[in-house]
């Protein structure tokens, strides 16, 4: 049911996924990380080396790869797990380009709808509220100010062994903010009736706990 949807949207950095993670555990629904496909879908373009500019190598690809995600959460791409080699520096990098292909697109937000057809979902991503699912009845829109996100996105990433400087995560974090506002296409932008949540000074389950709080209000209200 479309109204049993929570969609989280953002830029980089501002915490969308573990968010939503949790909150998808604490309401008891499913949880999709939009962003996955995305970069499954680039982390497939790169090995199989094809340009971005040959659209019709890039409708074969997108009609022949299989993207999902097991019961832990893990995304697998043609059944293999790449949820590690979906967050690299070449991955980071190369994401928005190939997120912006119009092909792609339209491919991923098929993808996208037809996976949240078969249940409860919470959905975090950049143009979820206002384009993969207009019709949700729970949207939240999650920002921070750019040092604390890059601060974020540094931390996440030196956890990770990604040898990284704050600076070099910063700059990918603004060039992205630009480059995702900016795109022709589902560009990133605060849904209109979207609960707007500034978690600059919030801690994760602050923010976990406004949303739960906030949906479940929603729900009893609608209940009575």
């Amino acid at each position: 049911m479309q109204n049993e949807i929570v969609t989280l949207d953002g830029p980089a950095g501002a915490g969308k996924s573990t968010v939503a993670k949790l909150v998808a555990k604490q309401l008891g629904f499913k949880y999709l990380d939009t962003g996955a496909t995305y970069r499954a879908t680039t982390l497939s373009i790169i090995k199989k080396m094809i340009s971005i500019e040959d659209k019709k190598s890039l409708i074969n690809l997108l009609d022949s790869i299989k993207i999902d995600f097991d019961i832990d959460g893990n995304v697998l791409l043609d059944n293999e797990r790449v949820t590690n080699d979906i967050r690299t520096k070449t991955i980071n990098s190369f994401v928005s380009q190939v997120s912006a292909l119009q092909v792609v697109r339209e491919y991923m937000v098929n993808l996208q709808r037809r996976i949240t057809e078969s249940g409860q979902y919470v959905v975090d991503g950049r143009d979820i509220g206002t384009v993969v699912l207009p019709n949700a009845f729970y949207k939240f829109y999650i920002d921070a100010d750019v040092n604390e996100r890059a601060r974020r996105r540094h931390e996440e990433e030196i956890s990770k062994g990604i040898k990284t400087t704050f600076e070099e995560v910063k700059k990918s974090v603004e060039d992205r903010d630009k480059y995702d506002s900016s795109r022709e296409i589902s560009p990133l932008t605060v849904p209109h009736d979207a609960d707007v949540i500034n978690t600059s000074i919030m801690s994760i389950q602050e923010v976990v706990t406004e949303i739960v709080l906030k949906v479940n209000y929603i729900k009893h209200k609608n209940i009575q």
